[in-house]
């Protein structure tokens, strides 16, 4: 109950930031779109009423958590101690809220907000934690990366420039008197040099570049420049394309893959061997003090009495569905007594996936009508609405191509007319499953469940 309380606390605080000044509630996320785009905003003190009552649930859950774990495991726990730290900024930063009318210009609580979803998830803890095993190896890859998109930016930049050298002579008209009196000009050459810049203007432009390329986003805006002066420079992107996508972002996959699979395998070994640790431990415990005498007195040394874990289990929440099971199994014990593997196997009995029981069919007595539910039933039947549902989507997308300019929804369109045809189909195939395997039946099926839903929404 408190978990489900916290999610639910932990929504709502997360969800603040749709509804906050600069809100979200608007029909477009383009700030351009105006008057026809006006940001609906909440007033003051509406939001920063709730986000209190937040932080105040998360004072009492930190303080149920100290009270529960001891002085000593909330020293040791680093999460705490951020819990903490995290609740003094947010309280912080809402009382500069509240003086200043909203009009603050950062909220830094904001940012802070995830962190209450990270310290309730025992699995986003995990998570973290494998993150901050693999940064080292992480680290070493994209360092490999980087030295890659260098060298190759300085390679890109000496291979795919060239340069046009203009030779032009100029002649300069001026009179000169000499001796002789004739008059001459000077010639002068000047000579102009243009480069063509195919893959960059800088090293940053260039290694921008080679970036987007490395990611696969927009690669033929980097080189279709230099491919139509010289097909030979795809060469150079084939290699780079091949050294970084094939080589180092697959060695950076593998990396992670492997390091999140050793940690999810230790946790999980680390976590099974505290179940089976306390589970035997109870078991210790319940062989040495029994509830009441006569329980007591009737077991062996190295027993004990299904009598007293059942007395045990109803004092522990285990969900309706798990104390069935266990009640099963204590049901089929004749002598009364559980041994230590026993008392372990009635307990992984709990963790492991129980299979659905479905009900039995109801067999029909009239031969045609059994004819008919052995139709429903069978395989064939499911494979035939499958059939329908491909030629069902292969008709509409060859009317919506055909006439998309067309009012195509119109009552008495072709379209309109095929997907009626359907919906009665499939109304009438999901009535005959329910009236063929029954409704205890039918609602077992997850399969079955969907379908009706989906049916009804058509209907």
């Amino acid at each position: 109950m408190r978990l489900r309380s916290l999610g639910v606390v932990i929504f709502i605080n997360l969800c603040l930031a749709f509804v906050e000044p600069p809100s979200s509630l608007s029909w477009s996320s383009d700030p351009r779109h105006g008057f026809h785009n006006k940001r609906v905003n909440v007033p003051c003190g509406v939001t920063e009423s709730i986000e209190l009552a937040c932080v105040l649930f998360y004072i009492v859950d930190l303080g149920l958590k100290m009270v529960l774990f001891g002085k000593k495991q909330v020293y040791k726990s680093k999460w705490l101690w951020g819990y903490v730290l995290v609740l003094a900024i947010s309280i912080v930063d809402w009382l500069v809220s509240v003086t200043l009318g909203c009009n603050e210009i950062y909220r830094f609580r904001r940012l802070l907000r995830p962190y209450f979803l990270l310290q309730s998830s025992s699995l986003m803890k995990k998570t973290v934690r494998a993150i901050g095993r693999t940064v080292p190896q992480i680290l070493s890859v994209f360092f490999l990366l980087f030295l890659h998109l260098v060298i190759f930016t300085f390679l890109g930049m000496l291979l795919l420039s060239t340069s046009e050298v203009a030779v032009t002579n100029v002649m300069s008209n001026h009179t000169n008197t000499s001796t002789n009196g004739s008059s001459g000009g000077n010639e002068s050459t000047n000579i102009n040099v243009h480069r063509h810049e195919y893959f960059g203007t800088n090293f940053g432009d260039s290694f921008m570049k080679l970036l987007v390329l490395l990611t696969t986003a927009n690669n033929p805006d980097v080189m279709m420049p230099a491919y139509k002066n010289n097909r030979l420079y795809a060469v150079y992107f084939i290699i780079f394309t091949f050294i970084g996508l094939y080589c180092f972002m697959n060695l950076l996959l593998a990396v992670v893959y492997s390091q999140f699979q050793g940690y999810l395998k230790n946790s999980l070994q680390s976590s099974y061997f505290r179940l089976r640790t306390g589970v035997r431990a109870a078991f210790e415990v319940l062989r040495e003090r029994a509830f009441d005498q006569a329980a007591s007195s009737s077991m062996d040394n190295s027993t004990v009495s299904t009598l007293l874990t059942r007395r045990l289990i109803q004092r522990v929440d285990f969900g309706r569905k798990n104390i069935d099971v266990i009640w099963d199994i204590l049901d089929r014990n004749r002598r009364g007594q559980l041994t230590a593997k026993q008392f372990q196997d009635l307990f992984d009995s709990v963790s492991r996936q129980q299979t659905v029981q479905h009900p039995p069919l109801s067999r029909c007595t009239n031969h045609y009508l059994r004819l008919l539910q052995k139709m429903v039933v069978h395989d064939f039947f499911n494979y035939f609405g499958l059939l329908l549902v491909a030629i069902n989507v292969v008709i509409i997308s060859v009317e919506l191509s055909r006439h998309f300019d067309k009012n195509t929804f119109y009552v008495h369109s072709t379209l309109a007319a095929v997907d009626f045809f359907f919906i009665v189909y499939y109304f009438l195939e999901q009535c005959l499953k329910i009236w063929a395997i029954g409704w205890q039946r039918y609602i077992t099926h997850k399969q079955n469940i969907f379908d009706g839903v989906i049916t009804l929404a058509l209907v």
